[in-house]
């Protein structure tokens, strides 16, 4: 077997994260039973989801080495709890400077000062505060009192005051994944960026953390105070352009390069070799995780060995992964890689066409809807109602026997019957607007802390708001008017922004891919 490790396209990683990981392996013992964590803002912990699952889903950390021996997947390890930081009384303020009374947030108060996040003496025609400061105090009605103009408010300044925002210019931030604990890549050293807040390390990373997945689980984000930019409503319908999943593999418009060849040509021990390490170590584990099955791990490969045609690409992906070894080549070989992916992926089609069907095999029944399901995603088109994933079934209650294994199994049929759902609605009924609100609302209620399920989540919120609006292009800025966690631009904001990072820094290269092949979809859909 050859000796020389594959360049992948690289996964973003971080030398301090590593110094990171053993601090908190060292520092902090495992616990038995941690509280379920919530995604942090600013250190702050967040409020919890306004739709229950049918089950409280178990809190998970992501895991990107080896499948357990118990045969769980997903990173299905239990989180350790962020251990609470005490608060700093007035005295213990750094700097040794003098008391300082901390002020709370009225609801009487004028919209200035309510927007500061600060109490207001309401003082009458200008409070106090608009008076020291030199704001504008917009009164204490916003019903009765219209101002001529958006307003430009800021938070209360701290230090100097950030420049002004420029709408043309690119965003200077770069999402963090709002999963805390960092994980490597087996073969790569990839980690992931912990989120803001995370007590361990001291580190400054070369990125900000500010999003959390949702906005309507987390605060107001402070990079969304910017300059008004008037964008249209959400239009009832969605208008795009429909692209097949061929079209997604030419990442930056670069298609993938390999050899075409009508019959294959037949491998060499060493390369049969190399095909089944390379199979299994890098896409096996990242498809399971991604449809939430074991078929790829169990049976991809006698599969993947049994398809010439199949095996010869894979071939040549990994001979060219293991022959490059500069950066210049890292755009072609994830158009590679993308495809590749996509051809793994689409294995249990095949395999059940050469059995006449999936017959009584009751793993490749459930995961074909689910390949069904993220094709029409990534597409953007519709996913027939015969291809949505089952309903999950309320398993019967078995006394002395541990009901998490029943729950968790419901909640994940439950995520992939209402992504279905979700992607089958059209726009030629009365309620579709209601269809999908539900969907979407169930979903992000089983979120879970699992990486594949926000994925998908977060290309649910571009395709159902980003396809109807007419202004949104993935190449262009997304700026926001206001703060409001349930405006649609911030929304979409906060789901593009964070496929774009798990584009450069998911845990898998199928996560990576899945993420590319999504924004290279929104790009199509807007020509």
């Amino acid at each position: 077997m050859s000796q020389q490790a594959p360049l992948l396209p690289p996964i973003e990683h971080f030398g301090a994260q590593r110094t990171m990981q053993s601090q908190q392996q060292s520092q902090h013992p495992p616990q038995q039973h941690p509280p379920p964590p919530s995604y942090p803002l600013n250190g702050a912990p967040m409020q919890s989801q306004q739709h229950p699952p049918p089950y409280p889903p178990p809190q998970y950390q992501y895991q990107n080495g080896a499948m357990p021996s118990n045969g769980q997947q997903n990173g299905m390890h239990m989180r350790f709890p962020i251990p609470p930081q005490p608060s700093l009384g007035a005295q213990q303020m750094p700097g040794g400077r003098h008391k300082k009374e901390i002020k709370r947030r009225t609801k009487t108060g004028c919209l200035t000062c309510r927007k500061r996040r600060i109490k207001c003496d309401e003082g009458h025609p200008t409070c106090r505060n608009c008076q020291k400061s030199k704001r504008e105090c917009l009164g204490y009605d916003p019903i009765f009192k219209q101002q001529p103009g958006p307003a430009n408010i800021q938070p209360a300044p701290v230090g100097n005051p950030p420049p002004p925002a420029n709408p043309s210019a690119p965003p200077t931030t770069v999402p963090s994944n709002p999963y805390q604990t960092p994980q490597s890549f087996p073969g790569t050293g990839g980690t992931f960026i912990p989120a803001a807040g995370a007590p361990y390390g001291s580190a400054e990373p070369p990125f900000e953390h500010s999003t959390s997945l949702d906005p309507a689980l987390s605060g107001a984000d402070p990079h969304l105070h910017m300059a008004q930019n008037n964008h249209s409503s959400v239009q009832p319908q969605r208008k795009v352009k429909a692209v097949q999943m061929q079209e997604l593999f030419s990442l930056n418009d670069i298609p993938p390069q390999y050899n075409q060849r009508d019959t294959p040509v037949p491998l060499s021990p060493q390369a049969k070799a190399d095909v089944e390490p390379f199979y299994k170590f890098h896409y096996a584990l990242g498809l399971d995780r991604l449809f939430e099955t074991t078929w790829y791990s169990s049976r991809g490969l006698s599969h993947l060995e049994s398809d010439a045609s199949l095996q010869d690409y894979v071939s040549q992906a990994a001979e060219q992964f293991k022959t490059s070894n500069d950066n210049a080549s890292a755009k072609p070989l994830r158009s590679l890689e993308a495809r590749l992916v996509w051809l793994l992926a689409c294995m249990p089609r095949s395999a059940a066409t050469n059995a006449n069907g999936a017959g009584s095999d009751p793993i490749l029944l459930e995961l074909l809807p689910r390949i069904d399901t993220v094709e029409n995603l990534l597409t953007g088109q519709f996913l027939e109602n015969s291809r949505i994933p089952p309903p999950p079934q309320q398993p019967p209650s078995q006394p002395h026997q541990d009901s998490a294994p029943a729950a968790q199994k419901y909640n994940e049929q439950s995520f992939w019957h209402n992504l279905g759902r979700f992607v089958s609605i059209r726009d030629d009924h009365p309620a579709a607007v209601k269809d999908i609100n539900d969907a979407l609302a169930v979903l992000r209620g089983i979120l879970s802390m699992l990486e594949n399920r926000d994925v998908l989540y977060s290309i649910a919120i571009a395709r159902h708001i980003g396809g109807r609006m007419p202004e949104f292009h993935p190449q262009r800025h997304l700026v926001a008017s206001t703060n409001d966690q349930n405006d649609d631009i911030n929304k979409l904001k906060v789901a593009h922004q964070f496929v774009e990072g798990e584009d450069q820094r998911g845990t898998t290269q199928v996560i990576q891919r899945v993420c590319s092949m999504a924004i290279r979809s929104w790009i199509l859909q807007k020509q």
